[in-house]
């Protein structure tokens, strides 16, 4: 190649380059986008199995009734002493007793099996026309394992009410300082929170 031919193709991409412009950092993705298509093409990862979207499966181990409320019982004590300390760090109030309401529960939303099947009749005339005929159907059932029912989650009861009594509490401004504290951690409107002043 001549060196008349070489300095024509490099006045060649020196113009293309300057009408690229901005549109250089463009150019470059696009570039390495398809790069990596091709490496993807050439070199197949293994598909990796799909596992069951963010969710846990949790044997139900079966439980009494008293068993639940002991359960139940102990989540809501632990509440009430964790508001209890926290609610005593503010500053003006002195000693705090916390009483909490549950709502009804425990919930538990169990692991469902979804089966679907398609089938596909070709039927023919006298004709000689044809008729495809689709039949799809759906069925699920409850998901278990050793005769055991799996779960995806267990909701605990939410808190529905809030009962404080603080020292301290006979100042308006500390009572309203407790209550937006209670409706922030326990998520609960105002009217669901009673703060009344202790000996």
């Amino acid at each position: 190649m001549s060196k008349q031919s070489q300095q024509a193709i490099g006045e060649q991409m020196g113009a293309i380059w300057q009408r690229l412009g901005s549109n250089r950092i463009l150019l470059f993705g696009l570039v390495g986008v398809v790069a990596l298509l091709a490496l993807q093409l050439l070199w197949p990862s293994k598909q990796a199995g799909t596992p069951f979207p963010h969710s846990t499966l949790v044997e139900a181990k079966p439980q009494s009734m008293d068993a639940t409320l002991e359960r139940i019982t102990a989540y809501r004590q632990d509440l009430e002493q964790q508001l209890g300390e926290l609610l005593m760090e503010i500053q003006g109030v002195g000693k705090v007793r916390v009483m909490l309401t549950l709502g009804s529960g425990p919930e538990v939303v169990p692991a469902i099996n979804m089966q679907s099947s398609q089938k596909t009749t070709e039927e023919k005339d006298s004709n000689g026309g044809t008729r495809l005929t689709k039949e799809e159907s759906q069925s699920s059932n409850l998901a278990t394992s050793n005769s055991q029912l799996l779960l995806l989650q267990e909701k605990l009861p939410p808190i529905i009410g809030v009962v404080v009594v603080a020292q301290g509490a006979e100042k308006a401004d500390i009572r309203l300082e407790l209550t937006r504290a209670v409706q922030t951690i326990c998520n609960v409107p105002a009217y669901s929170v009673q703060v009344m002043p202790g000996k």
